[in-house]
């Protein structure tokens, strides 16, 4: 039996994960997208983030988010931020950023979903600043209400969020989970929580959860492939 490979057409990688080389799984995993049509950058010494004139005038100029910058040189925020403080930018508060930005929010309505809830942060502050909105003890994060009429789905894993931070509520984790579970309508990988693909499970402290039958399918074909 072959080594396999990427599933993605002419790519000849070695198999990683949900059927793609490491390349496109990390890929998948920044921005959400797997864009089979373009080039997965191999050669590191000539990304783009290496350029200090490149950085300078993407987040200073053109006042680009880091996701925006790491789907634009095709890799991960974490990167873009190391290199931002290596050429010597410095880096401004959300705050700070809003205000420069005459037009709204820094990234427009062109943000993902933790570029969204950093702009939560830098309108709101710290949402342990605040009580939970359900239960009134301290919270720990931003919860998004699902009310936005214009929301937008995260294609990484089908979670849904606002571009509006007013749509969001401070919750404590215990409160956030039980919401979320209500409002959620698709698993982490985008597949439906219909009547045939769920299946309630109980957690050995007596909780009960949904879990994805087509996900746990995956799961098991993958251990299968595995041994």
């Amino acid at each position: 039996m072959g080594q396999r490979t990427c599933s993605i057409l002419d790519c000849d990688r070695p198999y990683s994960a949900h059927g793609w080389c490491r390349a496109h799984y990390n890929r998948w995993r920044r921005t959400g997208e797997i864009r089979p049509n373009d080039p997965v950058v191999t050669d590191r010494s000539a990304a783009l983030y290496r350029d200090a004139e490149w950085c300078r005038e993407r987040f200073e100029v053109d006042l680009m988010t880091f996701a925006e910058m790491a789907q634009e040189a095709q890799c991960s925020i974490a990167t873009i931020f190391k290199w931002i403080r290596r050429h010597g930018i410095r880096v401004p508060t959300v705050q700070q950023r809003i205000k420069l930005r005459g037009n709204g929010f820094p990234g427009g309505d062109k943000i993902a979903y933790q570029a969204a809830h950093d702009r939560v942060r830098g309108v709101k502050g710290r949402a342990s600043d605040w009580p939970c909105w359900s239960c009134g003890r301290s919270a720990k994060d931003w919860a998004y209400d699902h009310t936005d009429p214009d929301e937008k789905t995260w294609e990484g894993n089908g979670r849904r969020y606002s571009l509006d931070p007013s749509h969001y509520r401070p919750m404590c984790v215990r409160c956030h989970r039980r919401f979320d579970l209500r409002e959620t309508t698709h698993c982490k990988r985008g597949h439906e929580f219909d009547e045939a693909n769920t299946r309630r499970r109980q957690r050995r402290d007596g909780r009960w959860y949904r879990s994805c039958r087509r996900c746990e399918r995956i799961h098991d074909r993958n251990r299968r492939l595995r041994t």
